[in-house]
């Protein structure tokens, strides 16, 4: 099925050498049977694309969810400080924030 034409020697009596006919059929036969083949094993290698890129995506969820304890903790103190930067419990000198902050942070 690439294209070319099909080219049948004819007989004496009329019509087409039977020999030809078949080969040609034959040979269609063998090139739709090796384009079902390259067809399924596309398909199996796609879904096996589609299950790794499903196992990949729920490997990255399950990560996310589980943040190291750490990384939380800093976070958390990152936000109380950024607060209390942002607003100060009084007018106080930022020596004395930083060093209540501290305090706190140890509690």
């Amino acid at each position: 099925m690439n294209g070319e034409k099909a080219f049948f020697r004819k007989k004496v009596f009329g019509g087409f050498n039977r020999d030809d006919v078949v080969k040609y059929i034959a040979k269609i036969a063998e090139e739709r049977n090796e384009a079902l083949a390259a067809k399924e094993k596309i398909k199996k290698e796609m879904q096996a694309l589609e299950d790794e890129i499903k196992s990949l995506n729920d490997q990255i969820k399950s990560l996310k969810e589980q943040k190291p304890k750490p990384v939380n903790e800093c976070e958390e103190n990152a936000e109380e400080i950024a607060e209390e930067i942002a607003e100060p419990e009084s007018t106080e000198e930022p020596e004395k924030t930083i060093k209540r902050i501290k305090i706190k942070r140890r509690k």
